[in-house]
């Protein structure tokens, strides 16, 4: 049994096959679901001199594998791709996590590491989605990086941080070829296709009004889905993506909630909405406890502009400050807290505080804005996430009367 917590009701047990089995008739746009931040992060490889103070738990934010958060009931995984460049010029897609302090140098990642290798990551959700029914599987990829190993040194690692172009722009036109390649291949159709027969069919069902309006995420689960579990490929800061071609290009409504949270491209103030197949408005309070981070994010829930995009990500991380990064391992009295203690910390309230992030569906009218934890954010997911998730669901599933 996923958990016996109160507020769930009857918890899913098998949570291999929940969105098609339960909110098949919902739309996706009113779906909440589980979601990974930094998926990668659940094993740690190569490390910057500071990503591998306390044995890196300064750059892990995961346990599970992708086959491991998949069975427990995830759907969304923050992947953050690059290339790790071997000592004899070989290359190999990993994911990492890094932070990024000297923008524009040769060395603008001063602390991280790179994680799971991208083969195990794609191999895993093939899987799953080839042995499932009806469910969607998104892969966000961004925060593109390249490692470097130069005589078996550390520190040489760059980000996609606007300055290193004449490197990005091949690497990610080199990434979209390579995933593309294992969800298309032998016969086999895995990715999201943007005009099936029952998309189609729901689109002529519109007036022009809903049409001029009309998002693919305003479908439905089985929709989308079109009786097989499909994987929804959304890239950030790549241009010439073709929805024909089943990719489908990301916007952040908050395009830097490091330094500028409060600046939203949410339609007001001269600030209009990104343009983008998929736009999410997904902002961190960046902060360490739970009294903090709770009325952050509920703030920002309770604010209707930012839900005008595609989805409203809620974001249940904790962030280290810098007396963690640099204590983290370190003995009593001069212990830090890892990625791991903040997250065990604000997990543990998730379950009790979903239910006070107000529900609004309009009665399933999607041209008003609704108000839904479309993604539940966290590190070290697990299937209490998920059942923060369908609490929500149910609730949705009551209001439209399904």
């Amino acid at each position: 049994m996923a958990t016996n917590d109160p507020l769930v009701g009857n918890p899913i047990v098998d949570y291999s096959n929940w969105m098609g089995d339960m909110y098949s008739n919902i739309p996706y746009k009113l779906i909440s679901m589980a979601g990974a931040h930094d998926a990668g992060m659940y094993e740690s490889q190569h490390s910057t001199n500071l990503g591998s103070y306390g044995d890196g738990q300064n750059v892990l934010t995961q346990s599970k594998t992708f086959k491991q958060m998949l069975q427990a009931g995830i759907r969304y995984f923050d992947v953050r791709p690059g290339y790790y460049i071997h000592q004899d010029g070989t290359k190999t897609f990993r994911t990492g996590h890094f932070h990024t302090s000297n923008k524009g140098t040769s060395a603008s990642c001063t602390m991280g590491a790179t994680g799971a290798n991208l083969d195990d990551i794609l191999d895993d959700v093939l899987d799953f989605v080839s042995k499932t029914r009806k469910e969607i599987v998104i892969l966000k990829f961004s925060h593109y990086f390249q490692y470097t190993n130069i005589n078996g040194g550390v520190d040489n690692a760059i980000e996609d941080d606007g300055y290193h172009n004449s490197v990005f722009n091949p690497f990610k036109t080199e990434l979209v070829s390579y995933v593309n390649s294992y969800f298309s291949s032998n016969n086999q159709e895995w990715r999201l296709k943007y005009n099936n027969d029952k998309i189609t069919a729901h689109y002529n069902s519109l007036t022009d009004a809903q049409k001029a309006a009309w998002r693919i995420w305003d479908c439905t689960l089985d929709e989308l889905s079109d009786g097989h579990s499909r994987v929804v490929l959304l890239f950030d800061n790549i241009s010439n993506l073709s929805t024909n071609d089943r990719d489908y290009s990301f916007k952040d409504m908050v395009p830097d909630s490091s330094d500028n949270p409060t600046y939203v491209l949410d339609g007001s103030n001269g600030r209009p909405l990104p343009i983008a197949d998929f736009i999410l408005y997904d902002c961190y309070s960046n902060q360490d406890t739970y009294g903090e981070i709770y009325p952050d994010q509920l703030s920002k829930y309770s604010t209707t502009n930012y839900h005008k995009g595609d989805m409203f990500l809620l974001s249940w991380t904790a962030t280290q400050g810098a007396y963690d990064q640099f204590a983290n391992g370190g003995a009593w009295p001069f212990h830090g807290d890892s990625i791991e203690d903040l997250a065990t910390a604000l997990n543990s309230q998730l379950l009790t505080s979903i239910s006070s992030f107000p529900i609004v569906v309009n009665g399933g009218n999607l041209t008003q804005t609704p108000k839904v934890a479309n993604i539940i954010y966290t590190d070290y997911c697990d299937q209490f996430v998920a059942d923060a998730a369908n609490y929500v669901n149910d609730q949705v599933k009551g209001y439209l009367n399904l």
